[in-house]
């Protein structure tokens, strides 16, 4: 995964780890960066992309509903 990189993950562990704005908010600017490019990377569809991000950022134990390549991506 040449196309990542470290600035980028590191700034999306603070993002993430922060307590600053909503689940939505920081999912909207994940999906606004390149880091968008990762769910394609792991045949997450674009329909399911946001959905996927935000169970991962709200640490939503209940994954039904999400495709295998989601789940796994977030697990």
């Amino acid at each position: 995964m040449s196309w990542l990189h470290a600035e980028e993950i590191f700034a999306l562990i603070d993002l993430v780890d922060s307590g600053r704005g909503s689940c939505e908010e920081k999912a909207s600017k994940v999906l606004d960066s390149p880091l968008s490019k990762m769910f394609t990377q792991f045949r997450v569809h674009a329909s399911e992309a946001k959905e996927c991000l935000l169970a991962a950022i709200s640490r939503r134990e209940d994954l039904s509903g999400l495709s295998k390549d989601c789940t796994e991506l977030i697990t």
